[in-house]
């Protein structure tokens, strides 16, 4: 597989997790609503089932996108009409870009796995998690996760057209904490662990749900 190009966009303003929202409205209302790999909505407000390739993060609470693939090429649309004002929640923010950093990445399968942290991963649809919270013991409740994992990562490498070939596992070494988080009125539980694959994978991509809103943001642990 040629190397995927990701994009990181960094913004020198302060926001916090609730106005997270208002800022990927904020870009969106930018760029238009017809640009929808910005909304990953398509025409009539349909969801598009696809792997998001515009994320909306934070990084030390400055905004951040993150673009991999299509996304690098979007991402023109905004700089040409972009406003360095924002309206969020009420109040104005400034938001000169920070860091602009673009990388070509090769996407492969290590002989040994690698170790990762994920943040707030919304592993867990409600049908998943009621099989999920029948399970009796922590060591069966794991296994159930990482196959979880196993398929968010699938489902990543199919977004950016990576057939991955070579056998690989996921096994979860720390549950940091699972916790009820709200989103859009909704409650989601939300898991932050450390696991360790042999699958590479890039520094603030996400898995899992809601990954264009800063949910399941992977990091590698860097060891001494």
């Amino acid at each position: 597989m040629p190397p995927i190009k990701i994009l990181k966009v960094q913004f020198d303003a302060q926001i916090s997790a609730q106005e997270l929202p208002a800022f990927r409205g904020a870009i969106i209302a930018t760029v238009g609503q017809e640009n929808d790999w910005f909304s990953n909505h398509l025409e009539g407000e349909s969801l598009a089932y696809r792997y998001p390739k515009i994320q909306y993060k934070r990084a030390r609470q400055n905004p951040l996108l993150v673009c991999p693939e299509e996304g690098v090429d979007e991402m023109h649309k905004f700089f040409a009409v972009s406003e360095p004002v924002f309206r969020l929640k009420g109040r104005e923010v400034a938001m000169p870009v920070k860091t602009l950093l673009l990388k070509k990445l090769d996407m492969r399968v290590h002989p040994e796995p690698q170790a990762y942290q994920i943040y707030h991963w919304l592993g867990l649809n409600t049908e998943n998690y009621q099989q999920y919270q029948q399970l009796k013991y922590q060591t069966e409740q794991l296994l159930f996760l990482e196959k979880k994992l196993v398929s968010n990562i699938i489902s990543f490498a199919k977004g950016i057209r990576w057939h991955i070939e070579d056998h690989f596992e996921v096994k979860i070494t720390r549950l940091h904490r699972q916790s009820w988080m709200r989103y859009k009125d909704q409650r989601f539980m939300a898991f932050d662990l450390d696991f360790e694959t042999q699958v590479f994978l890039p520094k603030d991509i996400g898995l899992g749900r809601k990954v264009s809103v800063g949910f399941g943001v992977v990091r590698p642990i860097r060891t001494k």
